[in-house]
C-alpha cells in the first residue's frame, strides 16, 4: 500500500519559458538599500502585480488540478485562493528566518494569526545548478526550501509547484543564495474548516514519499 504523502508536487505548473516572464514583469520592483547600493530580499504582494498574470495564476490552479489534490490527498473543501506574492532573494542573502505561512511562536506557543491560509503553494522560477556551470538568468546555486522539521530541502525547478498545510509542522527556510538569484511565487488557499493536521493519517516519511 502506497503510504500518504502530505506533500504535493506539480511539476511544469507554469511553462518554463513563462516563468522567465514572471521573472521579467518584476523590473524595477525590486529593491536595493540606498546607502549601500546592495540589492535586498524583496516580496511583491499582490496590488504590484499586473492583473494578467494573477488570472493567468488563478486560471493555472483552476485547471492543473491542485485544488482536487489537496481536497482528496487532505480530506478538506478549498473554500478560496490567492493571496499571491513574488520572492526575490538577491546573490549573497543569507537569513536564520523559520516561516510558518498561518501560525506565530510566542511564550513557547504556537498562535494561529492568519484565518485564510489552510496551505502554502510556492511556485519555483529557477532551476538549481547542479553542474560546474551557472547561467544565472535561469539557474541559482543555493536558495532551497528547507523543510526544518523533516530534516530535507527542495532544490528549485523552474515551473514546479509544491503546496504543503500551512502549520508549524511545515516551517520551512530558504538557504543561503550562493550564486545567482531566488525567485518564487507563493499563495495560499483556504479551507472551508480550519484545518487541522493529524500526522497519524500520513504514515512514512520524506524517504519513503520521494524516494530519497
Amino acid at each position: 500500500m502506497k503510504e500518504r504523502n502530505p506533500f504535493i508536487i506539480i511539476e511544469e505548473f507554469v511553462p518554463p519559458m513563462y516563468a522567465e516572464e514572471l521573472i521579467d514583469s518584476t523590473y524595477g520592483l525590486l529593491s536595493i538599500d540606498p546607502l549601500t547600493n546592495i540589492p535586498e530580499r524583496t516580496i511583491i504582494t499582490n496590488p504590484e502585480f499586473s492583473e494578467d498574470i494573477e488570472e493567468y495564476l488563478t486560471t493555472r490552479i483552476e485547471y492543473s488540478g491542485l485544488v482536487e489534490l489537496i481536497e482528496r490527498t487532505h480530506n478538506v473543501t478549498i473554500e478560496s485562493y490567492g493571496d499571491y506574492e513574488y520572492h526575490w532573494y538577491p546573490e549573497g542573502f543569507k537569513t536564520n528566518l523559520i516561516e510558518c505561512d498561518a501560525f506565530q511562536y510566542s511564550e513557547r506557543k504556537w498562535y494561529r494569526v492568519h484565518d485564510n491560509r489552510d496551505f502554502t503553494c510556492i511556485l519555483m522560477l529557477k532551476d538549481y545548478a547542479s553542474g560546474s556551470t551557472i547561467d544565472p538568468d535561469f539557474e541559482v546555486y543555493g536558495g532551497k526550501i528547507e523543510m526544518t522539521n523533516w530534516n530535507f530541502s527542495f532544490n528549485s525547478a523552474r515551473g514546479t509547484l509544491i503546496c504543503f498545510p500551512s502549520c508549524p509542522r511545515f516551517c520551512h527556510h530558504i538557504s543561503e543564495v550562493v550564486l545567482g538569484e531566488q525567485n518564487f511565487i507563493k499563495f495560499r488557499l483556504k479551507a472551508t474548516q480550519p484545518y487541522v493536521m493529524d500526522i497519524s493519517d500520513f504514515s512514512g516519511n520524506p524517504t519513503s514519499w520521494f524516494n530519497i
